[in-house]
């Protein structure tokens, strides 16, 4: 991240062909700060591997993976209170502020 890399992005996993984002490998090791980093740095918890895994699917069922299911499942509350929030703001359609029906000139 310090370098600019995008969370998004899926690297190759070490010593296999395995192809997993940041956060990804995050909740495969447990490590919960880099999990949290990741989420912070915009890494989608629900963005699925070729295979369809997504990063809560790779936590253990140990403590620390636990708290990285806890702050996923955190993530993904605040990201749908934040798109509900702006699908709310924005005008209904056909109403007086919505600019799709105008003609152009």
């Amino acid at each position: 991240l310090r370098l600019r890399a995008a969370p998004n992005n899926f690297e190759a996993h070490a010593g296999s062909s395995t192809r997993l984002t940041p956060l990804m490998a995050a909740a495969a090791g447990g490590r919960v700060a880099v999990a949290a980093e990741m989420l912070v740095a915009g890494a989608d918890p629900d963005l699925p591997s070729s295979s369809g895994v997504v990063a809560g699917d790779l936590a253990d069922s140990n403590a620390d993976g636990k708290r990285i299911g806890k702050l996923l499942a955190a993530f993904r509350v605040e990201i749908e209170e934040q798109v509900a929030a702006l699908v709310s703001a924005l005008p209904a359609p056909g109403s007086p502020t919505d600019s799709s029906d105008e003609e152009e000139g």
